[in-house]
């Protein structure tokens, strides 16, 4: 293109800004593609973040509700101990330690080392990486102290409350 060329087209540029024409150049198509990769770019995204939310909703809704009215509460177990250390949950709640550690732990009642508060609350063994240990509470108000039988200075609690019987 020579510069008279682009002195052409400047010109018409200023030409047409000033009267509202609109000029285009090729054969219009380039829009249309356009739009349409910014349409399967948006599509891509989208699903994306579904995925992600399937993937990690576990860690994002901690406590669900099933259709039979049992709850379910999560404890992760890491390097630092019970997360979280304390719990409230309703009588009949399933209690599900996830282990996000690299190394093995063992849920058992207090005291240590005898455990011998709620015996049934032991996980009988190691609880691997990656791997969960499940436990139903009763259906009376009480608290269940618990421990890491491998690091015991490693403590939590779990309280079941009938409504609004605890103060906050």
């Amino acid at each position: 293109m020579s510069e008279n060329d682009n002195q052409s087209i400047d010109d018409k540029i200023s030409a047409n800004s000033q009267t509202g024409t609109v000029i285009e150049s090729g054969d219009g198509k380039g829009g249309e593609k356009k739009v349409g990769l910014i349409l399967l770019v948006i599509g891509v995204l989208v699903a994306a973040g579904a995925a992600l939310f399937m993937i990690f909703r576990e860690q994002i809704i901690p406590v669900e509700e099933s259709t039979n009215e049992a709850s379910v509460a999560y404890i992760d177990i890491t390097a630092d101990g019970f997360v979280p250390d304390t719990l409230l949950v309703e009588p009949g709640t399933t209690v599900i330690w996830r282990n996000g550690d690299t190394e093995p732990h063992h849920v058992a009642s207090n005291p240590y080392p005898e455990q011998t508060d709620h015996p049934e609350l032991d996980s009988e063994g190691q609880i691997g990486p990656e791997q969960t240990y499940e436990f139903t509470v009763g259906e009376e108000e009480q608290t269940y102290n618990y421990h890491d039988a491998n690091e015991p200075t490693k403590n939590g609690s779990i309280t079941i409350t009938l409504g609004d019987t605890i103060d906050e």
